[in-house]
């Protein structure tokens, strides 16, 4: 049995689909050339954020200051949202049938879903 995950964000260009807006986005950018993320230094351009962070460290020796650590691994960000992102993959969820762990809650219902034929009711944010 086969864990497909869902990717309702389709690529106009290419037809490729992603499981979020911001994937997608950042995929359309390869179409576009779009480098919106503009060294500061010798103004070269770049599609992803990882990437001017990656250049700084490497042409420029600027690496950001990682002020914000992860309490489970130590793994160190420069932002607290950078943080909190990385820690949702230590909050796995357990599916109760049959035990596959998947990292938060839309994961695990569409698992629920398609494999176990579940319906599961997401909450709301408020």
């Amino acid at each position: 049995m086969t864990h497909e995950k869902l990717r309702p964000h389709v690529c106009e260009y290419c037809g490729t689909g992603f499981s979020s807006k911001c994937a997608l986005r950042t995929h359309k950018r390869q179409h576009t050339n779009e480098k919106p993320f503009v060294c500061q230094h010798c103004l070269e351009g770049f599609r992803q954020r990882a990437s001017l962070r990656s250049h700084l460290k490497s042409k420029h020796g600027i690496e950001e200051a990682k002020e914000f650590f992860c309490k489970t691994c130590e793994k160190g960000f420069a932002t607290n949202y950078a943080l909190s992102i990385h820690e949702r993959l230590h909050e796995t969820k357990k599916c109760e049938i049959c035990s596959e762990h998947f990292v938060g809650d839309d994961y695990l219902a569409n698992h629920l879903k398609e494999v176990h034929h579940l319906e599961v009711e997401m909450k709301q944010d408020s």
